[in-house]
């Protein structure tokens, strides 16, 4: 990564070769760790902090937004990447943006630069974690710091018969 940083990612598909074409692509920017299993998979998260899931939207017994939904309880939630085929019921993530969907064939260039701007974002949403305030269920808001009120900040002396009307003389 451009900035030193090596993010890591899981990788989960029951088809081997997109799995390997996935784990391929990212590996040269990223730590991946792949999975046919979503059980694994899930059991590895558990475990790891890890800032984006690449997974296969229909799994045997599961989908990857299941997956997903599992891993958002955790107390530093990655983002996901959800892999469909054509056809596939489209999956709506306009109300989360730590959830994206690519459409197979996959560009493997495409692939890279998604999980590249969700990763910062994990990042990021995991270094603001003491600084904000749950949001429902999704990105959370930032709080900033309550402040003592500046010198220039405090209002003038009131004067007997002024008013703060600016419309009004007195």
């Amino acid at each position: 990564m451009a900035n030193g940083t090596s993010y890591r990612v899981l990788v989960l598909d029951d088809d081997p070769v997109h799995l390997e074409v996935m784990r391929v692509a990212l590996s040269v920017d990223f730590q991946v760790e792949a999975f046919r299993s979503p059980t694994q998979a899930l059991q590895r998260l558990r475990t790891s902090e890890l800032e984006v899931i690449c997974a296969r939207q229909k799994l045997p017994g599961t989908t990857g937004l299941e997956l997903y939904e599992k891993a958002r309880a955790l107390p530093h939630p990655p983002a996901c990447v959800l892999i469909t085929a054509p056809g596939d019921a489209p999956i709506d993530v306009s109300a989360n943006e730590m959830l994206s969907v690519l459409e197979l064939p996959l560009e493997p260039a495409r692939l890279v630069r998604l999980v590249e701007n969700l990763s910062r974002l994990a990042l990021i949403q995991r270094n603001l974690a003491g600084l904000v305030r749950p949001a429902s269920r999704g990105v959370a808001a930032y709080r900033p710091p309550p402040r003592a009120p500046e010198p220039d900040d405090a209002l003038p002396a009131a004067r007997p018969g002024a008013t703060t009307d600016p419309n009004r003389k007195g």
